[in-house]
């Protein structure tokens, strides 16, 4: 699709954020909507980079707190080789860095994953995944994602 400009975004008024100060779900806190070559402003879901796999994973989110690291459970949706939303009972703040165990349907151990909090509405979150030492367990996420996912959908079955 291609992009020709930006033009502010009708739902919050190009402040990136509703009268709530929940994050704009519209814009996702830019402000700002890409303009199509059709003249249209493009919504978030109309210019997402991969599919988003609907599948509910148990999260352990490790939090860098002092002295020690908090590990929170949740629970992950919205999968793609970019990020998902986490939802957990604790409070997160948009740019918090991260360190997630996500485990994945078929698999013995969690995979460790580095991410960067990006939205938030309630207490479910907008992870994007970080490029960190986890590289190899990021490549082998989205490596499941991306080729297996349609499958381990239909044979998995969370009881």
């Amino acid at each position: 699709m291609d992009i020709i400009g930006q033009t502010p975004c009708d739902s919050c008024q190009g402040q990136g954020c509703c009268p709530s100060g929940e994050t704009c779900t519209t814009c996702g806190g830019s402000g700002l909507l890409p303009v199509a070559k059709s003249g249209k402003p493009l919504a978030i879901g109309q210019r997402r980079r991969w599919r988003r796999h609907q599948l509910d994973v148990p999260i352990n989110i490790i939090v860098e707190q002092h002295p020690h690291p908090a590990r929170i459970c949740g629970h992950g949706t919205a999968l793609n080789p970019g990020g998902l939303t986490i939802h957990t009972d604790i409070s997160l703040n948009v740019g918090q860095q991260l360190q997630l165990e996500v485990m994945l349907p078929h698999r013995d151990k969690p995979t460790r994953l580095s991410g960067t909090v990006r939205s938030r509405n309630d207490r479910s979150y907008g992870v994007e995944f970080t490029a960190t030492a986890e590289e190899e367990s990021l490549a082998r996420f989205r490596h499941f994602l991306l080729g297996k996912a349609s499958r381990a959908k239909k044979a998995w079955n969370p009881a």
